[in-house]
């Protein structure tokens, strides 16, 4: 990732190692709860019943909230610094 000086955008701040390893953490950790309390019934069950979809989907969106987030935050924080460093001079 670039420095906090320099400009960085969106995508640049989204595919960054710190942002998908942060992802990977909310995902997984978030992502199991959800498929825990909305599937409990069919992986007790032994997997049988479990919708597919929804369960990739369990995991997907905190993925992409948690990128996004991350993302935009660092984007944000930067601009913020660069605004402030020109208003000082």
């Amino acid at each position: 990732m670039s420095d906090i000086n320099e400009d960085v955008t969106f995508w640049q701040a989204a595919r960054d190692k710190a942002t998908l390893r942060r992802a990977v953490k909310v995902s997984l950790i978030v992502g199991t709860l959800l498929c825990l309390i909305n599937q409990w019934e069919a992986i007790i069950a032994g997997f049988v019943g479990v919708n597919w979809v929804k369960y990739f989907l369990t995991y997907l969106v905190p993925f992409s909230v948690s990128t996004y987030s991350t993302a935009a935050s660092r984007v944000d924080l930067v601009k913020r610094k660069i605004e402030c460093e020109l208003e000082q001079g």
